[in-house]
């Protein structure tokens, strides 16, 4: 573990938390201070992604350490040093836009701004439905700017999203690394995350069947494919008809009962995936023991 302070802030793309708090963990388990920081609009913002009271109570959980939430607990960041490396992850369009023009309103922009008086690096993980619009101008200027590094970043969904890009959260602790010795980890722009790879043998998971809160468009693109999902953190959010669909369509030796576990309790999780998707107790059997053949 590195003797690093870095800051982690997390702005209002919802449903990019869960993969930011993923990304806190790993940053966490490298650098031994972290500090959390969330913009006004995540601290006062209760959505169907969750709460922000247990948004901040898992950062602070992770970093052991309070949550900066005001403009005024950010404003020392600069006078006294207080950060090696800012992390913005999610980094909103609004935020892009605020960081380009040298707007610091928020409590984001506001520790961006005290931390670059001390000529140190900010990482951006961008997340923004406008990224190849209106925001990529405002993306373009901070990259050719001294001391602003980006997560890797693609477009997540060309279809039906084209101008929507979103950074890869599982490469926000390689690249606060690189960022922390002055590089930008290559490649910046990638290309689309493919699952399946001619003429190689894979096996993959995909975790709460498919994508968390993105099942619409696990039923459209991966549902039916020789590949498996899994049941953890679906059943609280999913709609019971949109559940049937997949678990209906998806091979039955595809699915594998999961709980996510400690955030669920795995017996609540199985009466819960029982009684939503109207299972007989053969086809809970089924889904709880797929792992065993797949693993044996």
């Amino acid at each position: 573990m590195e003797h690093k302070t870095v800051g982690f802030a997390v702005c209002g793309s919802f449903c990019t938390h869960h993969r930011a708090m993923e990304a806190l963990e790993a940053v966490k388990a490298r650098y031994d201070h972290v500090i959390p920081i969330v913009s006004e609009v995540v601290a006062d913002t209760d959505t169907r992604f969750g709460t922000a009271h247990d948004l901040m109570r898992e950062m602070e959980r992770i970093c052991d350490h309070r949550v900066i939430a005001t403009q005024k607990e950010a404003e020392p960041i600069g006078p006294k040093g207080l950060l090696d490396l800012l992390i913005i992850a999610p980094c909103t369009g609004s935020t892009l836009g605020k960081l380009a023009c040298g707007i610091a309103d928020t409590t984001v922009t506001l520790a961006a701004k005290a931390h670059l008086r001390n000529c140190r690096p900010i990482l951006l993980a961008p997340s923004t439905n406008d990224g190849l619009a209106a925001s990529a101008r405002n993306l373009g200027q901070l990259m050719a700017r001294k001391y602003i590094y980006l997560v890797p970043f693609r477009q997540d969904d060309p279809e039906e999203k084209p101008a929507s890009l979103v950074a890869d959260f599982s490469l926000v602790a390689d690249a606060a690394q690189a960022a922390l010795e002055g590089r930008q980890l290559q490649p910046v722009l990638l290309g689309r995350c493919e699952l399946f790879v001619e003429g190689q043998e894979l096996r993959c998971i995909a975790g709460h069947l498919g994508g968390y809160h993105q099942w619409e468009h696990s039923l459209k693109a991966l549902v039916g494919r020789d590949v498996w999902l899994d049941t953890s953190s679906c059943t609280p959010f999913i709609q019971p008809d949109l559940l049937k669909a997949i678990l209906r369509k998806h091979p039955q030796d595809r699915i594998l009962f999961g709980s996510d576990y400690p955030l669920y309790d795995p017996g609540d999780a199985m009466m819960h995936l029982q009684e939503k998707a109207e299972l007989g107790d053969a086809d809970l059997d089924r889904y709880c023991s797929n792992a065993e053949a797949l693993f044996a």
